[in-house]
């Protein structure tokens, strides 16, 4: 069994050794059976199959290792096009590819690729539990010559462990499927390859992720084009540069979980644009000693989504205030602030009088107008700083700092007195004497110093004030104060 295969330096020396060789004076055959042995001999997988682009826009399975019906898939083909639905539709492992069905996946074409016989699974060890690798499972190790230009693609299977690959696992098999994608090239076409460090730099520089090579002291030493482009510098301008000066410090983990050490990140860009990256960084163990690579994946698309879903999940639809959460979030952090003595906070509940005749009597349509019209009082009403919510219905709320209780109940005087004046904004619900009105009930705290009171008493003194209001017929206020 084949355990953390990326950090032993005995199976990186091993992989290392036969990239070394890879298509330097050798047919393509051959360079394909070096590859094969490669996979099976040192990465740990019984069944593995490499398919090669020729001409005819194809990918034909040139040769392959395993049971007899893999053996007996050589020579089959399947377009490009396929092949790239299989991939998209597939889940991303890094740069590898991963279905747990392959006929599941639903691709327009036929689909050059059977399992092998049940009989051929190793036994699962007791314990291993979801992480067992099951014969539907298939993982593709694609390389690319191009955007959307499929050079080939090894597909593994029947791996020895019997379980699903680890990440020190798929990383060595992500780093020998660049090489061997450069050696297949190379040989197909000219019959033999470059040397180690040529094959490397052809993989890195014309890699279409933004890629960094790091020193054992994690600066930057080459960067490739992809990698120029995100960050908005120049290799001569980037080496040196330790990756915390091209990118913020990590915020928030990953948001797919993935154990691999990678996080979203704010790009440092020298022209100020706002861009986001997931970057991982990770460690390659050689002969010469440690070495980093640092891979970043343009996530600017997705963070901005992900910043605007949270903006609309803490807005309300019709008003545009914030929503209850919010200012919740806003009352607890205030219970926890000591300010000066003559500095007081509050919580201010309000609620409209008369508001589901207008829904009755009118319509909603004429009731969400109204509603709207009395965010705008409040909001004009509240000063920098204050937060003023939507709690739900026809309940609104304002937390606040003041320098006193005067200034609270000032405050909600003039909100009390600012509804009142509202004019009509529509024959269908005008706003006269008999029209709605807006009752507060408000708690004041923590003069001085952080309170003991939860912000769930802190409610609830407010909601007991704003029934009081409301008991004794409402368009006015009342407020408490905590100690």
């Amino acid at each position: 069994m084949v355990d953390h295969v990326a950090l032993q330096r005995e199976s990186l020396n091993r992989i290392l050794a036969v990239v070394r060789g890879l298509g330097v004076g050798e047919s393509l055959d051959v360079t394909l059976d070096r590859i094969v042995r490669a996979v099976v001999d040192v990465l740990g997988f019984q069944a593995v199959v490499v398919n090669v682009r020729v001409p005819g826009d194809e990918l034909v399975i040139k040769t392959g290792f395993g049971p007899p019906e893999v053996l007996d898939m050589v020579g089959e083909t399947m377009s490009h096009s396929t092949w790239l639905e299989v991939l998209s539709k597939s889940d991303r492992w890094g740069d590898l590819r991963f279905s747990k069905d392959l006929e599941a996946l639903d691709v327009e074409g036929p689909v050059a690729y059977r399992d092998p016989d049940v009989s051929h699974y190793p036994t699962v060890p007791a314990g291993v539990g979801e992480t067992a690798w099951e014969p539907s499972f298939l993982l593709l190790a694609p390389m690319w010559a191009g955007p959307d230009d499929l050079l080939g693609a090894l597909s593994v299977d029947l791996p020895v462990s019997g379980r699903v690959p680890d990440a020190e696992q798929c990383a060595m098999l992500e780093l020998f499927a660049g090489q061997a994608g450069v050696a297949i090239a190379e040989a197909a076409r000219t019959g033999s390859a470059h040397d180690e460090q040529l094959q490397y730099r052809v993989v890195f520089l014309n890699s279409l992720i933004a890629t960094a090579m790091l020193g054992a002291d994690s600066r930057i030493v080459e960067v490739n084009g992809a990698f120029e482009a995100l960050v908005g510098q120049a290799n001569s301008d980037l080496a040196g540069k330790a990756i915390d000066d091209v990118f913020d410090a990590a915020d928030t983990p990953s948001e797919d979980g993935q154990p691999d050490g990678s996080s979203d990140r704010r790009v440092r860009r020298p022209d100020g644009r706002s861009r986001w990256a997931r970057v991982r960084v990770r460690r390659v163990e050689g002969a010469s000693g440690e070495r980093y690579v640092c891979t970043a994946e343009d996530r600017t698309d997705a963070h901005l989504e992900l910043v605007d879903l949270r903006a609309r999940a803490e807005r309300d639809d019709l008003t545009g205030l914030a929503v209850r959460s919010v200012a919740l979030l806003d009352l607890t952090e205030r219970l926890g602030r000591g300010d000066t003595p003559s500095t007081v906070h509050a919580f201010m509940y309000c609620d409209l009088d008369r508001f589901k005749s207008v829904n009755d009597e009118f319509g909603h349509p004429a009731g969400d107008r109204v509603l709207t019209e009395v965010a705008d009082v409040l909001v004009e009403c509240a000063a920098e700083g204050d937060r003023v919510c939507r709690l739900g219905g026809d309940e609104f709320a304002l937390v606040v700092t003041r320098e006193s209780l005067d200034s609270v109940e000032a405050l909600a005087r003039r909100c009390v007195e600012s509804v009142a004046k509202l004019a009509p904004s529509d024959s269908a619900a005008p706003h006269n004497d008999d029209g709605v009105r807006l009752s507060i009930g408000a708690c004041v705290f923590s003069r001085g110093g952080a309170t003991q009171h939860s912000a769930a008493e802190i409610v609830a003194a407010a909601d007991a004030q704003l029934y009081k209001v409301k008991r004794s017929g409402g368009n006015s206020w009342r407020a408490v104060e905590l100690d």
